[in-house]
């Protein structure tokens, strides 16, 4: 559903619909995540940027328990969402 666009459930305010407002904070969530883990960013050599963050500013493994590994995330896994 675009932004700004009325769903069926809306009132004529499609700012008070809070179905509106929970599903564009879904859609925005799976962006963000998308963007950060998984998608390659130019400007680092083509690297997702918490691979990028991790390679370059995780300089002693042994003292860390972040490491990269490609794992698939969901909204429900991260928030525990009923």
């Amino acid at each position: 559903m675009a932004v700004g666009m009325n769903c069926q459930k809306c009132s004529p305010d499609p700012s008070l619909c809070s179905l509106c407002l929970e599903v564009f904070n879904n859609q925005l969530m799976d962006f963000c995540l998308w963007y950060n883990i998984e998608k390659p960013h130019k400007g680092l050599n083509k690297l997702p940027t918490l691979k990028y963050y991790v390679n370059e500013f995780v300089k002693q493994p042994a003292q860390s328990n972040m490491s990269w590994t490609p794992i698939l995330l969901t909204k429900d896994a991260l928030f525990n969402t009923c």
